[in-house]
């Protein structure tokens, strides 16, 4: 499999990234994330986290169904987590573990397949991080989780980092901040780009 890796967030960063506000028109088109918890996070702050993620996805004009493909959940050796991925269905990972290319201290990771039709694109967000940061910020787990989560997706969106809101490549207490207040958000030009991805995604998934 062909990679590339995106460094998703790093720690420890007090980068200047602003509040930004996305402006999504028309209808919302929808995307599904298999969620791996092989770390274990606790049912009440993953949801809570979950939340977090489709809001900021809702922001951008896009809507988000999560599955639960974690080993032991009901259905993870059957039904939709058992299938292939659709054009717009993505595995996402909450992980104690980081990919052998990733190095430092990132909150995130994703893989992007480079195989036309290839289902194995992967993204994570590392928990052990996500934990350290709460501390560190005397925040809870679940808004800095969500806005991992976020910034992952749009990475499998083909998002990249930006010097402002969630797609920021360094998270610090002004992110933090931001994303209490429900402000750490995609761009409007992100929020297009992610929605005119899916719609590719569907058209070449339809075409004959």
């Amino acid at each position: 499999m062909k990679t590339n890796w995106g460094l998703g967030l790093l720690l420890g960063s007090l980068a200047a990234c602003g509040l930004l506000a996305a402006d999504p028109a028309g209808s919302a088109p929808g995307i599904t994330v298999r969620l791996v918890n092989s770390a274990k996070v606790p049912q009440a702050k993953l949801l809570q986290g979950e939340k977090e993620a489709a809001y900021i996805l809702g922001k951008a004009g896009v809507s988000l169904t999560w599955e639960d493909c974690s080993a032991g959940s009901e259905g993870w050796q059957s039904g939709p987590c058992a299938s292939s991925l659709g054009a717009t269905d993505f595995w996402l990972h909450v992980a104690t573990w980081k990919p052998a290319a990733a190095v430092g201290e990132m909150l995130g990771f994703t893989a992007l397949s480079r195989e036309p039709g290839a289902d194995d694109s992967v993204a994570g967000v590392s928990y052990p991080m996500v934990r350290n940061m709460a501390e560190s910020f005397g925040v809870g787990e679940s808004e800095i989780l969500g806005a991992a989560l976020a910034h992952e997706i749009g990475h499998l969106l083909g998002v990249g980092h930006a010097p402002m809101g969630v797609m920021c490549s360094q998270f610090g207490r002004n992110q933090i901040v931001q994303a209490s207040a429900g402000g750490l958000l995609f761009s409007a030009r992100q929020a297009s780009q992610i929605r005119t991805e899916i719609a590719r995604r569907r058209a070449a998934s339809e075409a004959p």
